[in-house]
């Protein structure tokens, strides 16, 4: 993972197929023509917790939807026992889940991306808990390989993994090269190509890509653990475009772009407070932010961050909805995240509720918000703890929030 940006997506816990347990992966406009076919109808806002359709699953997370309403992720089984395998919730429901598996020489799966034609991206993990992209389309499941057709390898997807596929059937995702990170985007028949860094810097990370094949992301001029990162767009050609940051918050993510250019992700201020074996700097402070076109100024969500205050939008729909995160981090690294929403002419992110069994009997109860689709539907892992630590981890609930925005 690559340093504090592990918080954005969950928690980050030693995986061990070993004994069976694949814990915790990931912490925390404009309507265009194709959004205007959407219909749009009178709903109320509800809370779902999608069930395993897997036997005694501990561990089940929710991570892409399409606008079908078909819920991508991934489940154990035999009360951890069983390593995760990737999971198709067609329309939601576990009754109609498919469970996609494993290709031979693989232990684990997990799916982070589901586009209409029911196309879906993930990862694959060896014995050696090495994982590898893998496109299922159809029942058949294969492997992406890198631009020069070898196997690649890819991390934690705590850095990104969102968004990760279009309607075309176009990919994007994060590998690493020698060490480097290096952002990566396949087209629908599986052929990649490396993104390019800014001029000077030597990393880069994909975190979406929309139906133009606009991949969103950073770069950054470090390679390292703790760098600033610039947010970045690669439009369909592939040329690299700087998205502009603010006074005082120079490092951030381009999280998600939609079809119409809004952009949304967060700025802070780089800081390392808390981090082991990092000298201390600022403590981080993060807004989330929009960005209305790639030339744009970026527009922070609300007032300056006080002091370890970190908010982020990490999807965007077609008609100006988007769905993230805000809460507070402790020196520790801790963060306490809550669900929150925003749309094209709000000031502010406003939240949406937590199902009530997940707060049931569990003191610290954080989201990981995932993805949202052209409906307003939004998918992501709530988890449940005892104390400020992710070793005291009690409950995992996949969430499906539909009419979060009230039709």
């Amino acid at each position: 993972m690559t340093g504090r940006r592990s918080r954005s997506s969950g928690i980050g816990k030693t995986r061990s197929y070993a004994v069976g347990a694949a814990l915790v992966a990931s912490l925390l406009a404009v309507a265009s023509a194709s959004a205007t076919r959407v219909a749009e109808t009178e709903c109320s806002p509800s809370t779902t917790i999608l069930e395993s359709p897997r036997s005694h699953s501990l561990e089940v997370q929710a991570k892409g939807i399409n606008d079908r309403g078909d819920v991508v992720g991934f489940a154990d089984a035999r009360d951890g026992k069983s390593p995760v395998h990737a999971i198709l919730w067609k329309g939601g429901k576990a009754a109609d889940a498919i469970d996609l598996g494993v290709l031979p020489g693989y232990v684990a799966s997990e799916a982070y991306g589901v586009n209409d034609r029911r196309v879906v991206l993930g990862l694959l993990y060896d014995t050696k808990e090495r994982a590898v992209p893998f496109r299922w389309a159809d029942g058949r499941m294969t492997v992406l390989k890198g631009p020069n057709g070898r196997l690649v390898y890819t991390d934690n997807p705590g850095s990104g993994g969102r968004n990760s596929i279009n309607s075309r059937g176009e990919m994007a995702w994060t590998v690493i090269v020698r060490g480097n990170r290096r952002a990566v985007r396949w087209t629908s028949e599986g052929k990649a190509t490396f993104l390019p860094a800014l001029p000077g810097h030597t990393w880069t990370d994909a975190f979406g890509i929309n139906d133009q094949g606009v991949v969103s992301g950073w770069s950054r001029r470090l390679p390292n653990e703790d760098g600033e990162e610039n947010p970045v767009l690669w439009d369909a050609s592939g040329k690299v475009v700087p998205l502009k940051t603010a006074p005082g918050r120079a490092d951030g993510i381009a999280e998600a772009t939609n079809s119409s250019g809004l952009t949304v992700g967060y700025l802070g201020n780089a800081g390392t407070d808390g981090m082991p074996g990092v000298p201390n700097t600022d403590p981080e402070r993060d807004n989330a932010v929009v960005w209305q076109s790639r030339s744009a100024e970026p527009r922070l969500l609300g007032r300056p961050a006080p002091v370890h205050v970190i908010a982020e939008l990490v999807d965007v729909n077609d008609r100006g909805q988007a769905a993230g995160t805000a809460g507070t981090l402790t020196n520790s690294g801790f963060a306490l995240a809550e669900p929150r929403i925003w749309r094209t002419g709000w000031t502010s992110l406003k939240p949406i509720p937590f199902p009530s069994v997940s707060r049931k009997s569990n003191p610290f109860v954080v989201a990981s918000v995932n993805d949202i689709n052209n409906r307003g539907a939004i998918v992501g892992t709530v988890y449940g703890l005892a104390s400020k630590d992710y070793g005291s981890l009690r409950r995992i609930d996949p969430v499906l929030w539909s009419c979060a925005f009230g039709g």
